[in-house]
């Protein structure tokens, strides 16, 4: 019970803060905007501004009261509408870690009706599933059929457990699962189309690309063909040819992707299809000249934008064209906010790859191009990536990934609040790089030492006493930072720190951000002179101190 208090007053509190923080915006301007003229006023000019602002602030204190006086009402009628209402919002605005706790708690906690709670806990699935948890969906998803069977969500609820069997590589539990779902219901091609493609995930060979083609065709063709939308047929299509293409079967594939097309299919992603033909069968320049009609469309979503580029990477793979590869690999890096070292390859002057090293570190840059694949769009767009990164470190406790990084978009918990929490979490993130860069300064330091003559050992002392002082300094930061752990969720920890404290937090935090900048400033100095330390005692040891 204590808990939902907490959370309800932390809801309520977001709105109130938001709002007071717009009061405060719109009374701190007026001062800047008459700045200049301000010492022109004469008294009685002044005193009416002062007035007027008095005025104002009660105004505004007034409603906060109001506001106040609601949230105890509620509090003491403990009604559930509020509760899933700000639920919903919370879910819209991205924020979907406290849209869980909150569903959670109408379904467990309140008494309220089954309209409600079976709402309440089906919202619970849709959002666990988004954050991956599976094992927890296929629980609670039982207890949502067991508990309202004859619910207006059963067959989003079959779904839902359908896709997570899947995801846990459950095939037959999935297909189990699908085949509940009604004819009547919206997700029935769905259902179709996942116990389809369900044999070939799990048998990535030509039985199950048969199997899972018979199943395919049985959705154009069979009974149920008439309650399929042409926009699923589409779908289906594609599908069709991709499995043929597996086949090497391309002819009927090209066949395929041209009747997907036809039924409505996304022309891009066909047209992205019949590139990949193209370089299998060797045509690489076809192949490259429909890449650049794609390139330059403009309905292209962004997420096909990516595929387009790898596309292109491995035409000029095929190729031969090494140079233009890398080059396109590093360009998407570098969009999406990656800094990869990638191994200069030297080819030599008759330009013959050397094609264990080019496998090798195609390999490494496809791995990290798989990992950009898989994050939303939204996220990638925003660069958002870091960010959740960082908010993981400080133990937030959403899920981040995939949709979960689309939770910590702006309007999830307003600006203000936001930006502390990501504030705090990257000097906690910078404050660990820091001091793993000074140990290991201090390290090389006692290497050195303990291998050169005393006369030359004592070169390197202030060196070492300066890094000393600076993890000294690291460790100030830290423990100052660290002051805000005890706060369990990062619920508890925003809402104090918008509800109390909030600039004097991030002024704070600012300067101690300062600090760190200036420990980093400081340390590259230190690298600096130190290497040249290095390079001095090289060239008095010569080979002797290379060689240890």
């Amino acid at each position: 019970m204590k808990n939902i208090l907490v959370l309800f007053t932390g809801l309520i509190l977001l709105c109130i803060s938001v709002y007071a923080q717009e009061v405060v915006d719109s009374t701190d301007q007026l001062p800047r905007n008459n700045q200049q003229n301000f010492y022109q006023l004469s008294d009685d000019e002044i005193r009416q501004r002062s007035d007027s602002l008095r005025r104002q602030i009660q105004v505004e204190q007034g409603v906060l009261e109001n506001l106040h006086d609601e949230i105890d009402e509620m509090r003491m009628a403990m009604v559930s509408p509020p509760f899933i209402q700000a639920a919903d919002q919370l879910y819209l605005k991205g924020a979907i870690g406290w849209a869980k706790f909150t569903y959670l708690n109408v379904y467990e906690y309140f008494a309220t009706p089954d309209s409600l709670k079976e709402r309440a806990l089906y919202m619970y699935l849709v959002i666990g599933y988004q954050q991956g948890r599976f094992n927890e969906c296929i629980n609670r998803g039982n207890q949502f059929i067991y508990e309202y069977p004859l619910s207006e969500f059963i067959d989003n609820v079959n779904m839902v457990l359908a896709l997570s069997h899947f995801s846990l590589a459950q095939f037959q539990s999935c297909r189990d699962m699908a085949s509940k779902v009604s004819p009547n219901s919206p997700q029935f091609a769905f259902s179709l189309y996942l116990n389809a493609v369900s044999y070939y995930q799990e048998n990535m060979n030509e039985q199950g690309v048969e199997k899972a083609r018979e199943e395919l065709n049985n959705m154009l063709f069979g009974p149920y063909a008439n309650l399929i939308p042409e926009h699923w047929k589409g779908k289906v299509y594609i599908t069709l040819a991709q499995l043929l293409y597996e086949q090497e079967k391309y002819t009927e594939a090209y066949e395929y992707y041209n009747l997907a097309k036809a039924k409505g299919a996304d022309p891009d992603v066909v047209d992205l299809g019949i590139v990949w033909l193209y370089l299998r069968v060797g045509l690489v320049d076809e192949g490259l000249d429909l890449l650049d009609h794609l390139r330059f469309r403009h309905t292209i979503e962004e997420d096909l934008r990516t595929d387009i580029e790898l596309a292109r990477a491995a035409a000029y793979l095929q190729k031969g064209e090494y140079d233009k590869t890398f080059a396109i690999y590093n360009n998407i890096l570098e969009d999406y906010g990656y800094i990869v070292d990638i191994r200069d390859i030297e080819i030599g002057q008759s330009r013959e790859p050397i094609s264990g090293m080019i496998s090798e570190d195609l390999q490494v840059t496809q791995e990290l191009l798989d990992t950009i694949r898989e994050m939303t769009l939204k996220a990638r767009l925003e660069g958002r990536y870091e960010v959740a990164d960082s908010l993981e470190k400080i133990g937030e406790g959403i899920q981040l990934q995939q949709d979960a990084l689309r939770s910590i978009g702006l309007q999830a918990y307003r600006k203000g609040s936001l930006d502390l929490a990501l504030l705090r979490g990257s000097i906690l993130v910078n404050l660990n790089d820091e001091r793993a860069r000074v140990e290991d300064m201090l390290v090389e330091i006692n290497y050195l030492q303990r291998r050169l003559p005393p006369s030359q050992a004592d070169l390197l002392d202030n060196i070492k006493n300066e890094l000393t002082s600076l993890s000294l300094i690291l460790a100030d930061i830290e423990n100052e930072v660290g002051a805000e752990e005890n706060l369990s969720t990062i619920t508890d920890w925003l809402m104090q720190a918008e509800y109390g404290a909030g600039i004097s937090h991030f002024m704070r935090y600012k300067d101690i951000e300062r600090r760190l900048s200036e420990v980093r400033l400081r340390q590259a100095e230190i690298r600096y002179e130190l290497q040249a330390q290095q390079d001095s005692l090289q060239n008095i040891n010569g080979p002797e101190l290379q060689e240890q």
